[in-house]
């Protein structure tokens, strides 16, 4: 995947903001770049409703002589470093020294194979409908699907929350490993689990893959038996 076509999460596209990132729309796309040059300095793709979730918090600002274009506000923290650095008050709060991204970790951890297969699945389909809401041009790709994915990542704003969705970012698009998400989130590695647990839970609820009442097994087994007990009575 080219730089240009990378797809940028809420904390990437806020920290690129930070350091005087900018914001173009072009053809429904909204392309970010590492500066003002628009020809050379590409960074990737932003989500419609990550864009609106930074201007809903006051973080951008139009730019002067291009109305449509959109850079930094004051109001969006500033960094001192590119780099996941711990700050003073997370000293106190032990790191993790899993290696990995910690979603792998979290599915590897599931005791109940069904719940896996459905965590699973729900992180999947959330990686692909974000990459296909930022990229409605393609010619194999039917704009419909993309407009379609983008509505989903839209609702799903709304339903489950900015928080949940910051979560699930950092978990699926940026495959954060225990580390990063201790100083993103600011917790413990247990804290940190439990919270990418509950999103991942929410997520699978939000895509409709409700665990099952009782597995094609179970649910044969009691069909043969309610017909050898009364084989005339259907």
């Amino acid at each position: 995947m080219s730089r240009a076509s990378r797809l940028l999460s809420g904390h990437q596209l806020r920290r690129l903001l930070a350091y005087g990132g900018l914001l173009v729309p072009r053809q429904g796309i909204w392309h970010a770049y590492r500066g003002a040059d628009t020809r050379t300095q590409s960074a990737g793709l932003a989500s419609r409703h990550v864009v609106a979730r930074l201007e809903a918090a006051g973080y951008l600002q139009p730019v002067t002589d291009f109305p449509d274009r959109r850079t930094a506000s004051d109001s969006l923290p500033r960094q001192r470093t590119a780099r996941a650095v711990r700050r003073p008050a997370d000293i106190s709060v032990p790191c993790s020294r899993k290696v990995g991204a910690a979603l792998d970790h979290l599915l590897e951890a599931m005791p109940d194979r069904g719940t896996r297969i459905r965590l699973k699945a729900a992180a999947g389909r959330f990686r692909d409908d974000s990459g296909q809401a930022v990229r409605p041009l393609r010619l194999y790709q039917p704009a419909r699907t993309a407009k379609d994915a983008a509505m989903r990542m839209q609702g799903f704003e709304c339903t489950l929350g900015t928080d949940v969705m910051e979560s699930l970012e950092d978990l699926i698009i940026d495959r954060c490993g225990f580390a990063a998400l201790c100083v993103r989130w600011r917790c413990g590695e247990a804290e940190a689990g439990r919270l990418a647990r509950a999103a991942l839970l929410r997520l699978a609820a939000a895509y409709d893959l409700s665990p099952a009442a009782e597995s094609p097994v179970r649910a044969s087994e009691r069909i043969r038996s309610s017909i050898a007990a009364s084989p005339f009575d259907r």
